[in-house]
């Protein structure tokens, strides 16, 4: 190594430095000190330090690469983020008297959580706006409040006992208060608190069905048939031999009392509001139309048509509305169809020019209920007849698959009945029950199989999702659909049902 002159050193001394052992010459025979004084000696060792370990970082840097390469810590991915709390809530009837079960899924649908005892004999159940309480209304004349929780048991279920002689059919759900339409006396009781109790009861036209409206809504629209006798068969059993129309009567929540009386088709069965509360939609299944009200003016939406209605194929008896997409996707029972139809609205609450477009695709035999996904992809459809599952092609309007179902434990058809859809991406689950049937069958929507068979305590009433879209703040279905009065029936429950409840259900024979 060269040798370098540092003030401050003897000549002829050296020094072990970093950057190697330093030798220090001599300079006649004179040092700095002496030449120049301390002070600027010691300014001048200062700089030549600098100097040096300015020179021993260039050698540094120069030997390990032009380039600083920092040391990067990854910051380790959390995963997805965790499913949200949603189940699947089951409905069962055992043989004879016994109670029934009220089952609590997971939300993949395969593992059974909880399950409760209620009330004798349910007909139907529905779900509050959350998703956190089931209601059923039960043959005994009895009304069921169960909480949804993985540790339910038969303690938490509260029972309500409805008015003396009441025929409850169906029940809805609002903010705060639940509705159940009794038949015998063609009165909605409106209950309140927990376990829910009678507020008042307000006296509908005869043929009272169902209800129609969101859980929050101010404006529900009770459904009456305007034919039939409490305790009697209804004629609509057998639509087409029905010629009278039915009405839809507006319920003012705020005041529990009715506003306007609006004329809809003939058997009336069931009934549907957008999310956004602009429009109603009444089934008719006697007429095959589709009546559509203007919530806000409560009067008939006869913007696009002036009669108000949509014609569709015989027999629409359910519907279900997928909200992103305005679309109301109808199951016609009579003609084995179903009907996509756009509802969208415009900027100004007007119907939009797309509004009433309707796209009619043939399905299984019977198609009783039907369900969208919420990607808005695939609607699924339950043929009761023909005991299988049609899944359409929302973009094309085509069957992509049809999926025969499992048999019964004694090697019988299922006829199902009720389908239902819970979604979360990039798949979801579709439930669907069958009245004849112990077996609850869930199908993986991106293999559109057969996923699991569940066999529950009793045959299948019916199946509800706290929450269809992960995403969503809310359950969308929120009024039940009892079979009866022009609703499809199943055999397998006619005889216990007519036993305790002649108007509950009306057999309509399914083809082998």
């Amino acid at each position: 190594m060269q040798s370098m002159a540092v003030p401050g050193q003897s000549a002829g001394e050296s020094r072990d430095t970093a950057a190697g052992t330093m030798e220090f010459p001599r300079h006649d025979g004179i040092g700095v000190e002496d030449q120049f004084g301390s002070s600027l000696n010691t300014r001048l060792r200062a700089g030549n330090i600098w100097r040096s370990a300015s020179a021993l970082l260039v050698f540094i840097m120069a030997g390990c690469g032009a380039q600083y390469r920092p040391v990067v810590n990854p910051v380790r991915p959390t995963g997805p983020s965790p499913a949200p709390t949603a189940y699947a809530v089951a409905i069962t009837q055992p043989d004879g008297t016994e109670a029934g079960v009220a089952t609590v899924l997971d939300f993949s649908g395969d593992t059974v959580l909880a399950q409760a005892t209620i009330g004798n004999l349910p007909l139907d159940f529905t779900l509050d706006i959350a998703g956190a309480t089931a209601y059923t209304i039960d043959r005994d004349g009895s009304l069921s409040d169960i909480p949804i929780s993985t540790s339910l048991q038969t303690k938490n279920v509260l029972t309500s006992t409805l008015t003396a002689n009441s025929v409850p059919i169906n029940t809805t759900s609002g903010t705060g208060n639940l509705y159940v339409v009794d038949a015998s006396s063609n009165q909605i009781d409106v209950l309140t608190g927990s376990p829910p109790g009678l507020k008042q009861a307000l006296q509908l036209p005869v043929g009272l069905i169902n209800m129609a409206g969101r859980s929050a809504s101010s404006r529900f629209y009770a459904i009456s048939q305007l034919v039939g006798t409490p305790g009697v068969a209804s004629p609509c059993a057998n639509p087409a031999s029905v010629t009278t129309n039915g009405v839809a009567s507006a319920l003012e929540t705020s005041t529990f009392s009715i506003s306007a009386t609006i004329p809809v088709g003939i058997c009336p069965v069931y009934g549907l509001q957008s999310a956004d509360g602009l429009r109603t939609f009444i089934l008719n299944r006697g007429s095959g139309t589709v009546t559509v009200i203007d919530t806000q003016k409560n009067a008939l939406d006869t913007q696009f048509n002036p009669s108000a209605t949509f014609t569709l194929p015989a027999g629409p008896v359910y519907g279900e509305l997928y909200d992103t997409t305005s679309q109301l996707v109808t199951a016609n029972y009579d003609s084995n169809t179903i009907s996509v139809i756009d509802v969208s609205t415009d900027t100004f609450d007007n119907d939009s020019p797309q509004f009433g477009t309707i796209h009619n695709v043939p399905v299984g035999n019977g198609p009783s209920s039907v369900t969208v996904l919420q990607d808005g992809s695939r609607a699924y459809v339950a043929n009761s007849k023909d005991g299988t599952i049609s899944i359409v092609n929302l973009s094309t309007y085509t069957v992509e698959k049809t999926i025969v179902l499992p048999v019964n434990q004694d090697g019988t058809t299922p006829h199902p009945r009720m389908v239902a859809s819970s979604y979360n991406f990039p798949t979801g689950k579709i439930y669907v029950t069958s009245p004849d049937s112990e077996n609850l069958v869930i199908l993986r929507t991106d293999t559109d199989t057969v996923s699991t068979t569940l066999q529950l305590q009793g045959n299948l009433i019916d199946v509800r999702i706290t929450r269809q879209n992960a995403n969503a703040s809310s359950q969308i279905n929120n009024n039940s659909y009892s079979p009866g009065n022009g609703v499809p029936c199943t055999p397998g429950t006619v005889p216990t049902q007519l036993s305790t409840n002649p108007t509950a259900c009306q057999l309509e024979n399914p083809t082998p």
